[in-house]
């Protein structure tokens, strides 16, 4: 599991429904397996440094995948 930290709250995600990460500058947007998302105040590269490097891989500046 991993903590989001959000604007108001913190929510914990399995990192196994993780199925992208991407960015708009400051914020990160987690897209689920499910179809749904969760929006963090940190950056991606926060993100790729926090995640397992064998899992997630970082395709462009914007996007790290599972």
């Amino acid at each position: 599991r991993i903590a989001i930290k959000g604007a108001i709250s913190i929510d914990y995600i399995s990192i196994n429904e993780i199925l992208y990460c991407s960015t708009d500058m400051y914020l990160t947007e987690f897209c689920m397996l499910n179809g749904s998302k969760v929006h963090s105040i940190k950056t991606l590269k926060d993100y790729e440094e926090l995640l397992d490097e064998d899992i997630f891989f970082r395709v462009s500046k914007s996007h790290l995948i599972n």
